[in-house]
């Protein structure tokens, strides 16, 4: 969900800034650590693997607005951070605040394509400045 940054609702002026990914899936996500670019139509967030493995992303899609990392075999090395840039279909604008849902498809192993495939879920809440 974009809500624009014309909007006049109380909530939305309060709304913090968030990036969770679910419990369990070993993956972490800063909410101090999203950027937003209207000039890039970017959302880079970093990532930190805390398991004792490398994993893998596949893919990472943000629903509202359509953003998506699709750079397949992108590894975080096991207690390791990277950071992952989201292309916006839609455009961003300066000022939007967004609210959604992140999809996140992985492999958790040594080599890319070998380990265990997983999907886990978030949320991101950011404001593009």
């Amino acid at each position: 969900m974009i809500i624009p940054s014309a909007s006049n609702s109380s909530e939305d002026e309060r709304m913090p800034e968030k990036c969770v990914i679910s419990t369990g899936s070993g993956l972490f996500c800063d909410p101090n650590q999203v950027s937003a670019s209207a000039s890039a139509n970017t959302i880079t967030m970093r990532v930190k693997n805390i398991l004792t493995d490398s994993i893998w992303v596949d893919s990472i899609a943000l629903d509202a607005p359509a953003c998506t990392f699709s750079t397949a075999d992108t590894e975080i090395a096991a207690d390791g951070t990277t950071d992952i840039a989201l292309t916006c279909a839609g455009g961003l604008t300066s000022g939007d605040k967004i609210k959604g849902k992140l999809t996140i498809t992985y492999d958790v192993g040594a080599t890319a394509g070998a380990g265990l495939s997983k999907g886990t879920t978030g949320q991101l809440v950011t404001v593009v400045p």
